[in-house]
């Protein structure tokens, strides 16, 4: 054992530019790894936090590779009826608008912008 750690130890000495650029390799191949799987946990848990979670979907179009959730309000109205299984369906504004909400303490106001997207029942 001592003798394959001597090797090891004498081989990083000798070779040190390989060497950083394997771990330099191994640490972005691993910050990747763990940034896909953290992204893939949000896909999956997405509105898990409503009681009827199982029950949620999104319906998106790909567009020549992209994929985006823009519908017209008479294909939203269509796809809803066509199923006797879905129950409710909504349609998600394509624009995003900042809005300013403030509260009133007395006649202190305190308030913040927010980004706001509208959905339609």
């Amino acid at each position: 054992m001592k003798t394959i750690i001597r090797n090891f130890l004498s081989v990083l000495k000798r070779f040190k530019m390989a060497t950083v650029l394997n771990i330099l390799g191994l640490t972005v191949a691993f910050a990747a790894f763990i940034v896909i799987l953290i992204q893939v946990r949000y896909e999956y848990n997405f509105d898990r936090h409503h009681s009827n979670a199982n029950r949620i979907y999104r319906v998106d179009t790909n567009l020549g590779g992209l994929f985006g959730m823009i519908h017209s309000r008479p294909f939203v109205d269509e796809f809803v009826k066509s199923s006797p299984h879905i129950e409710k369906g909504g349609l998600i504004r394509p624009f995003n608008m900042v809005s300013y909400f403030y509260t009133l303490n007395g006649e202190h106001k305190t308030g913040f912008n927010e980004e706001v997207v509208l959905l339609e029942p």
